[in-house]
């Protein structure tokens, strides 16, 4: 499936208004947990520098959108800020290199667990752009009431953060997030000189079940 892409102003500006939020209500939380990534040191553990750019970046997210009426949703382990009135989800996850980039198809960048599963299914289900207020809620398999969720998707490189909110549909047999039905595509923000600590690779994916071994 081909990606549906709002990359101009205007564009952005009116999806986002369809979602029911204004463009520095997200533009804020990936710059918020980049911000806080920075100060990180490699005297910090491992997986600290990536858990406080994913925390502060839900953090953000929840400060700006639940005095505009939104809620703090704990699905399992997977941290979302949900519009009861639109009946939309908000998530983050790290992407890959080509997020960001209209021309490029984005991936996660490690595998998701089985609530981002159930909630992309989810979104295969809904048929309609976004859930009608005036109808009864759709509920899926397990008597969940549907949510058409979105994923703020965010990557760091050399010279610049780049971001995006997108609508997933599809999750590859390997557990990544392969496909998308529309892509939000921010601008670009440059990080020239300022430099990320290296630090070993984290794992950002709060809705992994773990097994302890027999």
């Amino acid at each position: 499936m081909k990606a549906v892409i709002y990359k101009q102003a205007e564009d952005i500006d009116a999806q986002l208004a369809r979602l029911g939020v204004k463009r520095d209500q997200i533009e804020r939380a990936p710059i918020a947990g980049y911000t806080a990534r920075t100060s990180c040191t490699p005297h910090h553990p491992g997986n600290h520098g990536g858990m406080v750019h994913y925390a502060e970046m839900i953090r953000q997210l929840r400060d700006d959108l639940v005095p505009a009426g939104w809620s703090v949703v704990r699905d399992m382990n997977l941290e979302m800020v949900v519009s009861p009135e639109k009946g939309i989800a908000f998530a983050v996850a790290s992407g890959n290199e080509n997020t960001g980039l209209p021309e490029r198809a984005p991936s996660t960048k490690r595998r998701r667990g089985a609530v981002t599963t159930r909630l992309v299914d989810d979104n295969k289900q809904l048929q309609l752009d976004l859930p009608m207020p005036d109808l009864p809620p759709k509920v899926n398999d397990e008597g969940k009431e549907l949510r058409q969720t979105w994923v703020l998707l965010h990557h760091v490189d050399r010279n610049e953060l780049r971001y995006e909110l997108s609508r997933p549909v599809r999750i590859g047999d390997d557990g990544y997030i392969e496909s998308w039905k529309e892509r939000i595509i921010f601008p670009p923000v440059p990080i020239d000189g300022i430099a990320l600590p290296v630090l070993p690779e984290y794992a950002d994916q709060p809705d992994v079940n773990v097994q302890p071994k027999a």
